[in-house]
């Protein structure tokens, strides 16, 4: 399991922890206003699956190896030369403009790959480091990180309306309750902190997801990537551009049902061609 130990982990830490708060709080609440009740358990079970697939997004960005390039291994550039016959790229150097070197690798790499000194390696398609998973964003992960970025803000959504409704009718089990944010009303002080943060995280969360999509849809690299795989393609019916480029990232070329489902081993489904091309090299 791949695991960066980064005093970033502090700020992983910190988020977590404000998330599970944030989702206990939710539930607590919930429970004292509408106790075991079908509809109550029915709320609860949807506020579990949407903060177990949202941490689940959280934890394979984490735990999964961003796509740091082994070292001490010698690779070559890939040339986009398609056999008919067989479907695969040749893989044998063009120019030394393919590759550049990496000084604190000492080795030479694609151009597509960038040094991550937290990581202690070259990442192929590089996005971030990003804090809030102590990792970097690259093409092991990106799949992850997108749905995270996803899913976070839906359950946050999802928490910020049961805190309304509540404070709206939070007599429906207790006549005597007083609604409101106040000490002893319902759902009270614990309900403005629910509502506070899940607010924060659903923006933060929004916004980046929003930055994520544009950029992988007019960064060049992507498109030059989608080019290549495409004829590698067995039919003539492509995806559309934003689905080419999430493909690179997601595993296959077309949506699918597994787009929707965290995982490790995201590029499971592809051909070693396809991936040689997506790395943008090949391992001698």
């Amino acid at each position: 399991m791949w695991f960066v130990r980064d005093a970033g982990f502090a700020v992983t830490l910190m988020g977590l922890v404000c998330m599970l708060g944030c989702v206990v709080g939710c539930s607590y609440n919930m429970f004292a206003w509408l106790g075991g009740s079908l509809l109550g358990l029915f709320l609860q079970l949807l506020l579990m699956a949407a903060a177990s697939i949202s941490m689940a997004a959280h934890w394979f960005t984490m735990t999964t190896n961003p796509g740091v390039i082994p070292k001490g291994i010698h690779i070559s550039p890939v040339v986009a030369t398609v056999d008919d016959e067989s479907g695969y790229i040749d893989g044998h150097s063009r120019t030394s403009d393919d590759f550049i070197y990496c000084e604190w690798c000492d080795a030479h790499h694609p151009k597509r790959a960038e040094h991550c000194h937290s990581c202690n390696g070259c990442v192929v398609l590089m996005d971030h480091h990003c804090p809030w998973v102590n990792n970097c964003i690259g093409a092991g992960n990106g799949k992850n990180f997108i749905l995270m970025l996803g899913y976070i803000p839906i359950m946050c959504l999802y928490m910020v309306l049961l805190t309304v409704a509540q404070s709206w009718m939070c007599t429906v089990n207790d006549p005597s309750a007083t609604c409101g944010f106040r000490t002893g009303m319902s759902p009270g002080r614990a309900g403005i902190w629910v509502f506070a943060i899940s607010c924060l995280f659903m923006l933060l969360c929004a916004m980046m997801l929003g930055m994520e999509l544009y950029s992988i849809s007019e960064d060049m690299t992507y498109g030059e990537i989608a080019s290549q795989l495409v004829h590698l393609q067995d039919t003539r019916e492509h995806a559309s551009k934003l689905q080419q480029r999430l493909g690179i990232l997601f595993g296959s070329d077309h949506a699918e049902w597994h787009w929707l489902v965290p995982g490790r081993d995201v590029h499971q489904r592809r051909r070693e061609a396809e991936m040689d091309v997506i790395l943008g090299y090949h391992e001698d």
